[in-house]
C-alpha cells in the first residue's frame, strides 16, 4: 500500500513538472465533427473541392483555428468533396449544386491540380458559373489556388512544355490563371500554392508533400488552412492558437507567418496580361 502511494505521488509530481515546463497539452478540437449547427454558427463556410481539401480534414483545421482565436468564432463548415473532381465536374454534380443554394457566408472553391492549365477554358467557365451562383445566394466566393507537384513528380520530365520543368515554373502557370480569374471576376484568391513555394525554402519538400508528390501531409494542409483563414478573415492565422498534435508550436508559428507573407505578396500583384480575350469569358453565367 505504501509503495502504491509513493508511486502515485511520484506520478503526480512528474505531471506537475511537465505542465510547468511545457504548458497544457495540445488538444484536438472538433476533430471529427462539423459543429456547431448552422443556425448557431458565427460563420458558415462551404468547401468545394477534391482530395486537396479532404486530405487531413482541411476544413476542420480551419474550423479549429477560428475557434481558438482570442475572441472565438463558432464556425460551421461543410465539405462537398470528390476525389479527382474538376470544377467542371462539380458544376454538373447535383450535391454541389444543392449545397451552393444553401445559406453560406463564404464558399471555398478548389479545382483539380492541373485543371487551370490542362483544361483552362472549361476551368474558367466553371469558375464563372460557380462564382455567379455563390454571389446570387449572397455569399463571398474564394478561389483556393493549389500547389504545384513536388520536384520528383514525373510530370516535369514527361510534359515539360505543359507543366514546366520545376515546381516554381508550374506554380507560375497556375498563378497566371488565378490572376486572370481575379481580374475578370473581382475574386478573392487564397494563394495556397504560393505559400507552399515559400515554405519549401524553410522545410524539406517531404514535410509538406505526401510520397505521391501531389497530396499534402499535415503540415501542408495546416499551411493551406492558415492561408484560407487569412483570405476569409483578413487577419493572420496567428490569431488562432490551435495546431495539430503532430506539429510543434514553432512549426505552426512559422507556417502562420508564411501564410501571411504569401497573402500579403499576392495582394500586391500587379496587373497581368489577359489569357486570350477577356470578352471570350464574359458572356454570362450558365446556371442551367
Amino acid at each position: 500500500m505504501r509503495t502504491w502511494l509513493i508511486l502515485l505521488l511520484s506520478g503526480l509530481i512528474a505531471i506537475a513538472l511537465i505542465w510547468t515546463l511545457l504548458g497544457p497539452p495540445q488538444i484536438e478540437i472538433n476533430k471529427n465533427k462539423s459543429v456547431p449547427e448552422p443556425s448557431k454558427a458565427d460563420i458558415r463556410v462551404l468547401f468545394i473541392g477534391n482530395s486537396h481539401t479532404f486530405y487531413n480534414a482541411l476544413p476542420t483545421i480551419y474550423q479549429n483555428l477560428a475557434r481558438s482565436r482570442q475572441v472565438p468564432l463558432a464556425a460551421y463548415v461543410k465539405p462537398v468533396t470528390v476525389g479527382g473532381f474538376t470544377l467542371s465536374q462539380h458544376w454538373k454534380h447535383e450535391p454541389t449544386r444543392a449545397a451552393l443554394k444553401e445559406k453560406w457566408d463564404f464558399v471555398i472553391i478548389q479545382g483539380a491540380s492541373s485543371e487551370p492549365i490542362t483544361a483552362q477554358n472549361s476551368y474558367i467557365s466553371a469558375a464563372q458559373n460557380i462564382v455567379g451562383q455563390v454571389r446570387e445566394q449572397g455569399a463571398h466566393p474564394i478561389l483556393f489556388l493549389t500547389w504545384a507537384y513536388a520536384s520528383w513528380d514525373y510530370a516535369y520530365s514527361q510534359s515539360p512544355r505543359l507543366y514546366g520543368q520545376t515546381p516554381t515554373e508550374l506554380q507560375d502557370k497556375l498563378n497566371y490563371t488565378a490572376l486572370f480569374l481575379q481580374k475578370i471576376l473581382n475574386l478573392t484568391i487564397a494563394p495556397v500554392g504560393p505559400a507552399w513555394r515559400i515554405a519549401t525554402q524553410e522545410f524539406d519538400e517531404t514535410s509538406l508533400y505526401h510520397e505521391d508528390g501531389n497530396h499534402a501531409r499535415i503540415m501542408g494542409s495546416y499551411l493551406a488552412a492558415c492561408t484560407i483563414y487569412e483570405a476569409i478573415h483578413g487577419e493572420s492565422a496567428a490569431e488562432g492558437q490551435w495546431f495539430p498534435e503532430k506539429m510543434t508550436r514553432d512549426q505552426a508559428r512559422l507556417l502562420q507567418e508564411i501564410a501571411h507573407q504569401a497573402f500579403s505578396e499576392w495582394q500586391m500583384q500587379e496587373d497581368m496580361t489577359p489569357i486570350g480575350s477577356i470578352e471570350d469569358h464574359e458572356s454570362g453565367f450558365d446556371l442551367n
